[in-house]
C-alpha cells in the first residue's frame, strides 16, 4: 500500500496488517499499533512519537531517520530493522528482539532496553546517556557516544 505522507495521528491500528507498506514520512504519532504487522515496510522519516507498538512486528523495516521518541516497543520484534539515525530517546524496548538491527547513529537517550536481545545489533555511534537502561548482561562501556 502507498501511504506516503499520510496522517494517522492518534488512530487505532491495533492488529493492522501493513506488511511491506510505504509509510515514508507518515504521521503515526500517538497511534495504537499493538500487535501490528509492519514487516518490511518503508518507515523512513515516519513519526511514531508516543505511539504504542507493543508486540508489533517490525522485522526488516527501513526506518532511517524516523522518530520513535517515547514510543512503547516492549515485546516488539525488530529483528533486522534499519533504524539508522532514528530518534529512539525515551523508547521502551523492554523484552524487544533487536537481533541484527542497525541502530547506527541512533539516539537512545533515556531509552529502556531491559531484557532486550541485542545480539548482532549495530550500535556504532549510538547516542546514550546515564538514563539509558541496558540489559543486565550488556557492557555499556563498550558503546561510544555518551553525551
Amino acid at each position: 500500500a502507498e501511504l506516503t505522507t499520510a496522517i494517522f495521528a492518534e488512530a487505532n491500528l491495533q492488529d493492522a496488517i501493513l506488511k511491506g507498506a510505504n509509510l515514508r514520512e507518515t504521521d503515526l504519532s500517538k497511534c495504537q499499533l499493538q500487535r501490528a504487522n509492519l514487516r518490511s515496510a518503508n518507515l523512513r522519516a515516519a513519526n511514531f512519537k508516543n505511539a504504542n507498538l507493543q508486540d508489533a512486528i517490525l522485522q526488516q523495516v527501513t526506518a532511517i531517520e524516523s522518530n520513535f521518541q517515547a514510543a512503547n516497543l516492549s515485546g516488539a520484534d525488530v529483528r533486522g530493522a534499519d533504524l539508522h539515525a532514528a530518534q529512539l530517546n525515551a523508547v521502551n524496548f523492554q523484552a524487544a528482539r533487536l537481533m541484527g538491527a542497525d541502530l547506527q547513529d541512533a539516539n537512545l537517550h533515556s531509552a529502556s532496553l531491559v531484557d532486550t536481545d541485542l545480539r548482532g545489533t549495530c550500535l556504532k555511534g549510538v547516542l546514550h546517556n546515564e538514563q539509558t537502561v541496558w540489559p543486565d548482561d550488556f557492557d555499556a562501556t563498550l558503546v561510544r557516544g555518551i553525551g
